[in-house]
């Protein structure tokens, strides 16, 4: 039995499991129109997408829009295959996050291999083969840093650009219901795996926008948070999740300032996160080279703010900053 069920009045959780984690769509039905949010992996379509739709009695060819929350092979690798499906339904995308998601050899180059040349850190071959493998590119015709869709004539749902994990990620927002469509904008202290423990590092990548999503996701009130790889969370549990998430990026920090102020000598991203992981770890410690993107994404923020300095050369060294700022 396909795991599709209604967790806020027409709005449709579809869940398979990738790897031991939950990867999770999302199918909003309105009487004029429907969303669906994330497509996941190339195999998804095929394997999960159909069979809940037609268990949920959805017609495919209904479909409208089709949000891709931000470019990561999970959450749009299967667009070309649900354009296929779904022909007049219209992609949308975040600012910025357009090009990677149209093509899968920018998105290894750029995001999944960004740290190689000034880090020395790098994804294995055998990662970048399974990107390659579960990619079926499709076309982004709308890319937007915020917008209301109506779906019905008494219901709209918000379109919220919440930049962190990637730089266009979008979030969606249905205040009828007070549900928080959120993809990867808010990660807690790890991404589990579907038993709840941790699997790997939040790959949050830009520190100074993610903390300014958690604030603003907080400050639309929502009571039911749908995340792409956590279980529902509701209640109480959303004013937790986003303190966590946020006490995760402090311990964090302090974490990489420590090792930087009793180290004499300046110090190595790589070195770092090793370090870092002994403090913040709630994943298996095979998962720690994960913990690149916030790490990196920490340092940065604190040589803007002229707390640190980076050295020359390759791989980059980090230093306490001495002198005024």
């Amino acid at each position: 039995m396909i795991d599709a069920s209604e967790v806020a009045p027409a709005v449709f959780r579809i869940v398979e499991e990738s790897d031991g984690r939950l990867l999770c769509m999302y199918l909003l039905v309105g009487e004029n129109r429907s969303l669906l949010v994330d497509i996941g992996l190339a195999s998804t379509p095929a394997r999960t997408l159909a069979p809940a739709f037609d268990q949920l009695g959805f017609d495919v060819e209904r479909l409208d829009y089709v949000l891709v929350t931000h470019a990561d092979v999970d959450h749009c690798g299967g667009l070309g295959s649900v354009q296929r499906m779904a022909p007049s339904s219209r992609a949308i995308c975040g600012t910025g996050d357009r090009d990677l998601i149209e093509n899968i050899e920018l998105m290894i180059e750029r995001r999944y291999r960004e740290f190689r040349d000034i880090h020395g850190i790098d994804q294995t071959s055998e990662f970048c083969a399974w990107v390659r493998d579960e990619a079926d590119p499709g076309r982004v015709d709308v890319e937007l840093s915020g917008a209301r869709l109506r779906l019905s004539a008494d219901w709209d749902v918000r379109i919220i650009h919440a930049p962190g994990h990637s730089r266009g990620h979008l979030v969606v927002l249905d205040e009828r219901s007070q549900t928080l469509i959120i993809g990867d904008a808010v990660l807690g202290q790890a991404t589990p795996l579907a038993s709840g423990e941790g699997a790997f590092a939040p790959t949050y990548r830009h520190v100074d926008d993610y903390r300014a999503t958690i604030d603003r996701l907080r400050a639309t009130g929502a009571r039911h948070v749908l995340s792409a790889h956590n279980r529902v969370i509701e209640g109480d549990d959303v004013a937790a999740f986003w303190a966590k998430s946020e006490e995760f990026c402090a311990t964090l920090e302090q974490a990489l300032l420590e090792q930087l102020t009793r180290s004499p000598e300046p110090m190595t991203t790589g070195s770092l996160i090793s370090g870092a992981a002994e403090r913040v770890r709630t994943w298996p410690p095979d998962a720690d080279p994960t913990l690149a993107y916030p790490v990196v994404g920490h340092l940065e923020s604190l040589r803007r703010r002229g707390v640190i300095d980076a050295t020359s050369g390759t791989p980059v060294r980090w230093t306490p900053r001495v002198g005024p700022a």
